[in-house]
């Protein structure tokens, strides 16, 4: 088993907990993995063995991505062979503020993301095919720092700030600026 945890980015810190990759093989003899409850949502990419929800409802396999959300009892997965996971564990508010979705209800394991991550999952798998597993936690920190700068900074405020620097020729106190804009200093 491989497991190993990094820091996110100063940018993700305040939406991100940690991402971590987990390399485990299953056999017939010890198939299951009990999920424990913990006050984060997870983003699982997995581009090795399928893992299967075992619930009340049965067993279904999941998608190479899916969402983990606030749980309150445990999870039970399955899989026989080898996972290789590429994951992030986000604080409960943290997710709708960079994938611009809302977390799962509670025990539930979704798969909505878009198409964006079709391409992350194809270049996570790649890496981790050649065994580079900071190449793969890499590129999905870099995804996701993306998305939230272009969710932190609306264009307009940008250029609503630049327009009343300009009209004042810089003279204009931060604070000001800052409420013209509708932001706060530090937004600013």
């Amino acid at each position: 088993m491989r497991y190993l945890e990094y820091a996110p980015h100063a940018v993700l810190q305040d939406c991100v907990r940690c991402l971590w990759i987990l390399e485990k093989e299953y056999t017939p003899d010890d198939s299951d993995e009990s999920v424990a409850p913990d006050a984060c949502v997870e983003l699982i990419l997995n581009v090795g063995a399928p893992y299967r929800h075992i619930g009340t409802g049965g067993e279904r396999e999941l998608p190479p991505a899916f969402l983990i959300g606030l749980l309150d009892r445990p999870v039970t997965l399955r899989a026989c062979g080898v996972v290789r996971l590429v994951a992030v564990r986000f604080q409960a508010w943290g997710l709708a503020s960079l994938l611009a979705t809302t977390a799962p209800t509670r025990n539930a394991l979704t798969i909505d993301l878009d198409e964006r991550w079709d391409a992350v999952i194809r270049a996570v798998a790649a890496h981790v095919r050649a065994n580079d597993y900071d190449a793969a936690v890499k590129h999905v920190e870099e995804f996701l720092i993306r998305r939230r700068l272009a969710t932190a900074f609306d264009p307009r405020d940008v250029q609503a700030a630049a327009n009343l620097l300009q009209h004042t020729k810089g003279q204009v106190r931060v604070a000001d600026l800052a409420d013209a804009c509708y932001l706060s200093a530090r937004q600013l």
